[in-house]
């Protein structure tokens, strides 16, 4: 009983400082837009509309992070910036889930204070805390490649190739991520033909 007193409270400040990391201070440096890349995929998002047929006139990423961060512009009124490290942020909690539901399933046997331990190192990674800070691909591309390292592991095709056909609408140059689920599909096909024969 008394473990359930105070694993609640630690989870929770956990958390906390997760959401807390990747959220503080979005709007840094606002309204000037330091990041090149934060900066070129913000003026692509200003620039969809229907008359050009949301066409962004940029095409150095993939299209999928202006498109979701066109739509959340018009859902909360936040300019297209903000909205792109919105995105950020999200995706860097997402991944953080993601990686510790990762490492939990496939070592249950750590013990609690190892999980705290391994939870505050990926909270307070400065390079994910910088990424959730800026508008651009690389919070969204950590998120799937964790997702698709995950599904990868329990082998569901199906949530697989949504992540990593995501992820390539996103920088089609993630397409490399495809490498370790065509190593375990294939490593999982052979070691069944070899059980069969």
């Amino acid at each position: 009983m008394p473990k359930i007193n105070w694993l609640f409270p630690v989870w929770l400040l956990t958390i906390g400082l997760l959401i807390y990391s990747r959220f503080v201070n979005l709007g840094w440096g606002l309204p000037y837009g330091f990041h090149p890349d934060e900066r070129n995929m913000a003026i692509a998002i200003q620039q969809l509309n229907w008359q050009e047929k949301f066409n962004p006139h940029f095409f150095a990423y993939g299209q999928f992070p202006l498109y979701l961060g066109y739509v959340i512009s018009l859902l909360t009124k936040f300019g297209a910036t903000l909205s792109l490290r919105v995105i950020s942020a999200i995706a860097s909690v997402l991944t953080f889930f993601v990686i510790f539901k990762t490492i939990m399933v496939y070592e249950k046997k750590i013990p609690f204070p190892e999980k705290i331990l391994i939870a505050l190192v990926v909270i307070f990674s400065p390079y994910a805390i910088q990424f959730a800070h800026f508008g651009t691909t690389e919070s969204l591309l950590m998120l799937f490649y964790s997702l698709i390292i995950y599904y990868s592991l329990k082998r569901n095709i199906f949530f697989l190739a949504i992540c990593a056909g995501l992820a390539m609408a996103t920088k089609v140059s993630s397409a490399i991520f495809l490498v370790l689920p065509i190593i375990i599909i294939l490593k999982s096909s052979l070691l069944q033909i070899y059980a069969m024969a």
